[in-house]
């Protein structure tokens, strides 16, 4: 057996390396595009509990690939197959997760105004905030928007329920690829230091309406400290999407929105020419009045995934033919007839 044959039984060689700041320091001379691939898809494995095989497989190398890729000793004269092998399988899954869940993407003016907006606060290492309606694609578009653009060095985080501090800071350490044990208050410099040194420029983050979901402003106040002290000791751009926030929590966000690189408020409904946009994409003819009031409706009481998912349904009713607004409306119809035999 060959010594790297051998290496592969030793106990815990298998195994992701612990702490996500010495893998970011012993990779440290590969390219920055390398290296951000290379971090993102160690997240994934940690996220995934998964074994360097297993993140081998992914990608479509071997197990000892992965290993020296994280160690620092990958040693190919030419980084760029091995970035595109990352990004691809990446890639590739989260186009089957969308695929399974009926969803396309479709960039739309309203993509580009949040995009913008991304890129205008990542650019000023500012704050900004994004006020809509829960289902109207704000959260989609954010993943796509890490997805078309790594070279933004973005990290993408969800606040857990009612959000207290404790349960933010160990949500950022998973995003980070830390384990969210121990001291909090460690926890916190180790999540500073991780967004210092790797390369992180932007920190998107979604349910910022769950630290007020908890209705007590005590609760509340020390979550909107941390992630406001997070921005100044980290000097990175920070985006807060949300629904609107009561007026009695206002008081909280003071210091917030008084540094606010830029606020945006998304309809309701969003526009029609982004619903004619995406009506087309599935296959559809441009939506007539009375069809508007339809998809109207459905947006306005369910969200965009609904809607979609209506089209989706539709396409599949046209059996291979180009779907027509009755598929859209008889699957929708369809949906809500089994909906309402169920809760009678």
């Amino acid at each position: 057996m060959s010594e790297s044959e051998n290496k592969l039984t030793q106990p815990g060689w298998n195994r992701l390396p612990m702490a996500v700041e010495t893998l970011d320091r012993q990779m440290e001379a590969y390219p920055e595009d390398t290296r951000q691939a290379a971090l993102r898809l160690f997240r994934l494995g940690r996220e995934r509990s998964w074994s360097m095989a297993k993140i081998g497989t992914f990608i479509g190398v071997t197990a000892g690939t992965i290993s020296k890729l994280f160690a620092g000793k990958y040693t190919a004269g030419d980084f760029a197959p091995i970035t595109q092998k990352i990004r691809a399988a990446i890639e590739e899954e989260a186009q089957a997760i969308d695929r399974k869940r009926g969803k396309v993407f479709i960039e739309t003016g309203t993509t580009r105004k949040l995009w913008a907006l991304f890129e205008i606060t990542r650019q000023d290492c500012g704050i900004s905030m994004v006020f809509a309606n829960s289902q109207i694609g704000k959260t989609f578009n954010a993943e796509w928007f890490l997805r078309k653009h790594p070279e933004a060095n973005a990290l993408f985080l969800t606040l857990p329920a009612s959000a207290p501090k404790r349960a933010t800071v160990e949500s950022l350490a998973r995003a980070l690829g830390y384990s969210p044990r121990g001291n909090l208050n460690n926890l916190i410099g180790r999540c500073f230091e991780g967004i210092k040194n790797g390369g992180i420029d932007l920190l998107i983050v979604d349910e910022y309406s769950q630290v007020f979901n908890a209705h007590k402003q005590t609760v509340a106040q020390p979550t909107v400290q941390f992630i406001r002290e997070l921005w100044d000791r980290c000097q990175i751009g920070v985006v807060l999407m949300t629904t609107d926030i009561e007026l009695e929590f206002r008081p909280v966000l003071k210091e917030t929105l008084r540094r606010c690189t830029a606020e945006l408020a998304l309809p309701n409904v969003p526009p029609a020419a982004d619903l004619r946009q995406i009506a087309q994409a599935y296959g559809y003819p441009a939506p007539d009045q009375a069809h508007m009031k339809v998809i109207n409706s459905i947006i306005a009481e369910s969200g965009m995934l609904k809607f979609t998912k209506a089209l989706n349904r539709g396409v599949n009713l046209a059996s291979g033919k180009k779907p027509a607004w009755k598929n859209f409306t008889d699957a929708h119809e369809a949906v809500a007839q089994l909906a309402r035999r169920i809760t009678r």
